[in-house]
């Protein structure tokens, strides 16, 4: 496959010490490249693993959400609002929230 301009000039090729690359190989390499970047960045995100928030509601019952709750949720996180790496600890900052400001609640 030639690319050529639209003068009819012709095929594009780029130079390198090792010799030329053809615009095709020069595409293909571009592809390749950016297929590796998103892999990374799939991989990356999928390292993360979920987050436990412990939250209250409304109500004051306590519990346990695997995802940040939302503005208007009408849920508070309760310790560390980024969240925990594990439902174990998750589960340690669950007990150690006084009684008056939980009623009890899920995983307690």
């Amino acid at each position: 496959m030639s690319v050529t301009t639209a003068v009819g000039a012709k095929p594009c090729a780029l130079s390198t010490p090792a010799g030329s690359l053809t615009y095709e190989v020069t595409i293909a390499m571009r592809d390749v490249i950016g297929s590796l970047l998103a892999l990374l960045l799939a991989t990356t995100a999928l390292a993360a693993g979920p987050r436990y928030y412990v939250v209250v509601d409304t109500g004051g019952t306590c519990s346990i959400v695997h995802s940040k709750p939302g503005a208007h949720s009408g849920l508070t996180i309760m310790g560390d609002k980024s969240g925990y790496d594990g439902l174990y600890a998750a589960k340690i900052a669950l007990k150690a929230i006084p009684d008056d400001k939980c009623k009890g609640g899920l995983f307690q």
